[in-house]
């Protein structure tokens, strides 16, 4: 299945903005995805040195089981090794050079037109008040100690390799290929911190907020 209309809704954007909005009540936050091919966020922690970011979105919508697009939690994330199959482009499990990479699974129960509206005006203050998730789950990676164990002794000769088909802004089809690496060994890494239900904890905070 070729996401177009997963793209067209931006499912980069939901991630960035729930992110931003998390790491704003931990510290300060700079996002700069569009000036940097190298990291998406600039998270500064009180009183610490800034950490780069590298955002990764595995985004969904619709729960009802009849959606094209309604997934549950697989217990597995795509670690990318190739990003466009046709240009010969690595992925970011062998370019990042961020400090961490967070890979966000977001999935939303909002109807599509709702969601492309707020994509499309860039509301972010809406989208944080209307997004309904019935599932997200936030992995933050140490970016060099993620890789060097992924390519460890082939590792990643492990773990299922598959290819998710893109289309590009002229049209053209493209693959990018990933390992379904599972996140109950992710999580077992040091370093590795992992968080449920960012959505749900945001509306809490703001509800409670005077």
């Amino acid at each position: 299945m070729i996401h177009r209309s997963l793209e067209s809704i931006g499912r980069e954007w939901f991630g960035l903005v729930v992110l931003q909005q998390y790491l704003g009540s931990l510290g300060t936050v700079q996002d700069v995805h569009r000036q940097s091919q190298d990291h998406d966020l600039i998270f500064t922690p009180p009183g610490g040195a800034p950490q780069t970011i590298d955002v990764k979105v595995d985004y969904y919508f619709g729960a009802d089981d009849k959606s094209d697009f309604h997934r549950r939690r697989t217990g597995f994330a795509a670690l990318e090794t190739v990003s466009n199959d046709v240009l010969g482009t690595l992925g970011w499990m062998v370019t990042s050079a961020t400090d961490y990479i967070m890979y966000y699974f977001l999935a939303l129960d909002n109807p599509p037109d709702q969601l492309r509206a707020w994509s499309a005006a860039g509301d972010a203050e809406a989208a944080l008040h209307g997004l309904q998730a019935y599932d997200d789950c936030l992995l933050v990676l140490p970016t060099r100690a993620l890789q060097a164990w992924f390519w460890e002794d082939k590792r990643y000769l492990g773990w299922r390799h598959c290819r998710i088909p893109n289309v590009d802004g002229d049209g053209r089809v493209y693959h990018t290929w990933v390992r379904l690496t599972p996140v109950e060994a992710l999580v077992r890494l040091p370093g590795v911190r992992l968080y449920d239900r960012l959505v749900a904890a945001l509306h809490s905070r703001r509800l409670a907020d005077p």
